[in-house]
């Protein structure tokens, strides 16, 4: 059974209120208290999610959860679900926005997370009442809320005329900050982010650039050094994610093997990481 709150309520999420016309009523299942006086980042992407994409959510998303931050997106197959999924098994809150009423099971393979996301304290939020049943003007709609709900957007990859253009280009029309991932220019996901880049988007890769937003310190990162930086950072970070060997992490940050393994030898040497059973962790 889900709540709603009107445009009136002090609970309306202010990103949401300032849109030209927003919806009279938002209907919510969870803590509304995670739209209201958090930092926020909507993540957005293609649904035929790459192992690009899935590299650095896994090395995003982390971070962003230990630094406080609220992650929404629009609880749809690929990035949307993994950047859900993420955040919810690192402890974190987040926010999904959904193209239909809340008492339908869409999409019906993820039932389990809506229940996730709400017992760890995040939203489920949706400007459509129950039993209405999801139709394609409906994600339009939806896109809106996920785009001005929050402070900037994340788009992890987007090919042109895809629903994260969409998303991407509402932002930027609200004058909202968009943060793009650099990829391949022979990946058809890359399409959208060169086009966004064109109309004023900033290129990002890494997860601390965005920090620098929100105007979170580097300190309140957990178990993220301050001397640390370069190379030596992006290893140390991926560690944070995912215990690896030095091959997964020349192919996962893109780095020459030599590179990773004069990093490695330097963080061993300040006692930054440490090696078990084949793989590095960071402390």
């Amino acid at each position: 059974m889900c709540s709603f709150i009107t445009l009136g309520s002090p609970f309306y999420p202010q990103g949401i209120r300032l849109q030209k016309n927003p919806p009279f009523k938002l209907y919510y299942i969870g803590d509304l208290n995670t739209a209201i006086g958090n930092k926020i980042i909507s993540i957005v992407g293609s649904r035929k999610m790459t192992k690009y994409a899935n590299m650095v959510l896994e090395r995003f998303i982390p971070v962003f959860v230990r630094s406080g931050l609220v992650v929404v997106s629009g609880f749809m197959h690929g990035v949307d679900i993994k950047a859900h999924e993420l955040v919810v098994s690192s402890g974190g809150r987040t926010i999904a926005i959904l193209p239909c009423g809340l008492d339908i099971n869409y999409p019906s393979d993820f039932a389990y997370l809506r229940d996730a996301i709400v017992k760890g304290g995040g939203l489920l939020l949706s400007r459509f009442s129950e039993g209405e049943r999801p139709q394609r003007w409906m994600y339009i709609k939806r896109n809106e809320l996920v785009a001005s709900i929050s402070e900037c957007v994340l788009v992890i990859e987007a090919d042109a005329g895809s629903g994260t253009m969409t998303t991407a280009n509402i932002a930027l029309k609200i004058k909202k900050p968009v943060f793009v991932i650099p990829s391949s220019i022979n990946s058809p996901n890359s399409s959208g982010v060169v086009e966004l880049l064109q109309k004023g988007a900033h290129a990002v890769n890494d997860p601390l650039d965005i920090l620098k937003f929100f105007k979170v310190a580097y300190e309140n990162t957990k178990n993220v050094p301050v001397e640390i930086e370069g190379d030596q950072l992006d290893v140390f970070l991926y560690l944070q994610t995912k215990p690896s060997n030095a091959y997964a992490l020349s192919k996962g940050l893109r780095l020459e093997l030599s590179s990773v393994y004069i990093v490695l030898h330097e963080l061993l040497a300040r006692g930054l990481v440490y090696l078990d059973k084949g793989k590095y962790h960071a402390k």
